[in-house]
């Protein structure tokens, strides 16, 4: 899976003022991202004074956000310096609206209903923007960049969640609230007016309309790259809960955290070694490679204590599912005209999106009818038949080869 190891490939990428500048600011909208769920979140449950509504407002927020493929495609056909800023101006407006409404104590649920309606539809897509300025920008070393954008999403939903707590320790959520649309709007607008900006428009780009057109999904080779990330969604769900219903099944809750930050600081890690070093094998042997350990680990950690021996096993884990980011997002820009790629890279949020969601239900399920260990077996079991179906893939293409 890997070879050479290149010093300071980090260092090479951020040298550049105005990259390094750009990609401080998008990465700072991204936190906003990482914050928003918790406070707004407690913004609803303040001014409704229902948990249920809030967590119903949320659900929908989540799931208008699916339509960011969307966005990206109007991105890949018009450019980011046309269409980041009406969004980002758009999104700052619902949250702004949303920060109102709990000022004043609005209770009405259909009101955050729609609230969460035009803020899903209007959220400015900075991941899948960032990377298409990647490509723009260093185009020869794409294993790196995707990596330290694989870290960055790890360190950002690490330490979001954990500012937002703070915050909320400190005062009703209403008052932080205003915070996440001044971060969007940065991170986007960075973008926008970032030089590379004008690199990822392809609107004089007459060669490649026609595919652009079509939309990513049209094109076959993306759907394999998408179903393995939506398994991959679903088995991080899986462990994720069932590490949370494990440590609920033995009294002490905390164990939950203490577990996901292994898993954090291993994918940290794992990504950062991974885009210092150099990929030559086939991306089906790749994931194969990722998989096998990322299914060992889960499994054997389910015979482990968790408050000690399992999170060795569980920081691999990460350290193996970080590089399956930069392995997708390579597969999606293989799969793709490079007028669509931004479009691409969204679809493969979008996938381990959904499996997450799916995830996350089946794990309750398990939980309840199996026991709390379920869901990690199921997380386990799920990564196991990925690998092997990559594997049964690799070697059918060899046969007719």
């Amino acid at each position: 899976m890997t070879g050479t190891h290149r010093a300071g490939g980090y260092r090479r990428l951020l040298s550049d003022p105005a990259t390094r500048r750009t990609f401080v600011l998008s990465s700072l909208g991204r936190g906003g991202y990482a914050m928003l769920p918790l406070l707004l979140l407690f913004t609803i449950r303040q001014a409704t004074g229902s948990f249920a509504v809030a967590a119903a407002a949320m659900s929908i927020y989540a799931l208008t956000t699916l339509v960011m493929p969307v966005t990206a495609m109007l991105i890949d056909r018009f450019g980011q310096r046309v269409v980041l800023p009406p969004l980002a101006i758009g999104e700052c407006l619902a949250l702004g609206g949303a920060s109102a409404a709990g000022i004043l104590g609005m209770p009405q649920p259909h009101l955050w209903f729609a609230v969460c309606v035009l803020g899903g539809l209007l959220a400015p897509p900075l991941g899948p923007s960032m990377r298409a300025q990647w490509r723009a920008v260093a185009p020869d070393d794409l294993d790196a960049t995707y990596a330290l954008d694989a870290v960055t999403e790890e360190v950002l939903w690490l330490a979001g969640p954990a500012i937002a707590g703070g915050l909320l320790a400190t005062g009703p959520a209403v008052r932080a609230l205003p915070v996440i649309p001044a971060l969007l709007l940065l991170g986007a607008m960075a973008l926008a007016l970032s030089p590379a900006g004008r690199l990822t428009s392809r609107s004089d780009d007459t060669q490649e309309a026609g595919p652009a057109r079509r939309g990513a999904l049209r094109h076959r080779p993306l759907w394999p790259v998408l179903l393995t990330m939506l398994a991959f969604g679903c088995a991080v769900s899986l462990l994720a809960t069932g590490v949370a219903a494990r440590a609920d099944h033995l009294g002490r809750p905390g164990l939950a955290g203490i577990a996901e930050t292994a898993i954090g600081v291993g994918a940290v890690t794992g990504g950062y070694l991974w885009g210092r070093l150099r990929h030559s094998h086939s991306r089906g042997l790749t994931v194969a490679g990722l998989m096998a350990p990322w299914a060992i680990a889960v499994l054997v950690s389910t015979q482990l204590d968790l408050a000690g021996p399992a999170l060795p096993a569980l920081a691999l884990a990460g350290a193996m599912g970080a590089p399956m980011w930069v392995v997708a997002y390579r597969g999606a820009d293989a799969a793709v005209p490079p007028a669509a790629r931004t479009e691409a890279s969204t679809w493969v949020t979008t996938a381990s999106n959904l499996g997450g969601s799916g995830g996350t239900a089946l794990a309750g399920v398990l939980a309840a009818s199996l026991g709390a260990t379920s869901p990690v077996l199921a997380a386990g079991t799920t990564a196991s038949v990925v690998c092997a179906v990559s594997a049964l893939a690799l070697v059918r293409g060899r046969v007719r080869r």
